[in-house]
């Protein structure tokens, strides 16, 4: 609704899976993440309810947005609390990787923070890619104070920008 220059392909291995994306408008640009759940089929869907919940929490106030890495941490800490995850005795170690980027239109600039996903781009023929943190979100393993990485790009005209989990490659 807000682009006329974007596209979103989505071809999941069953109905219903681990791999989900969510954008949203703001006042100055838009919000983008794709997420990949612990999972395929049911039980990759089940994590998804519980990680787009809290996501639909996170930014449900339009606060933050311009900060990915912040809402990476905030992710971490939530998912951890909500499945009762912070050691070995836990009863389930389950979790996600994400790409989360902020479009600022008005300053033409794109913050990227990535929890093992990269943002690839290409400008001027050329492909670019922009490590993540090598971080996984909500994990037993992954520390409460986890903290991530913002990247901020100058958008120029004729820059393109792709997000993809490994279930294209996995497929």
């Amino acid at each position: 609704k807000f682009s006329n220059d974007a596209f979103i392909m989505w071809r999941p291995k069953d109905v219903i899976g681990g791999d989900c994306y969510w954008v949203d408008k703001t006042d100055k640009g838009f919000f983008v993440a794709i997420i990949d759940c612990t999972g395929h089929g049911v039980p990759g869907a089940l994590m998804t309810f519980v990680v787009v919940s809290i996501l639909d929490r996170l930014l449900s106030q339009q606060k933050g947005l311009e900060d990915p890495a912040t809402l990476l941490s905030r992710m971490n800490h939530l998912v951890k609390e909500s499945l009762g995850q912070y050691d070995a005795s836990s009863e389930s170690n389950d979790g996600m990787d994400g790409a989360f980027c902020y479009v600022d239109l008005e300053n033409h600039q794109l913050t990227f923070a990535g929890a093992n996903i990269p943002l690839l781009y290409v400008d001027e023929g050329h492909l670019h890619h922009i490590q993540p943190d090598k971080s996984s979100i909500g994990y037993i393993d992954s520390g409460l104070d986890l903290t991530f990485t913002n990247h901020t790009l100058e958008l120029r005209e004729g820059m393109r920008f792709y997000l993809t989990t490994d279930g294209i490659v996995d497929q």
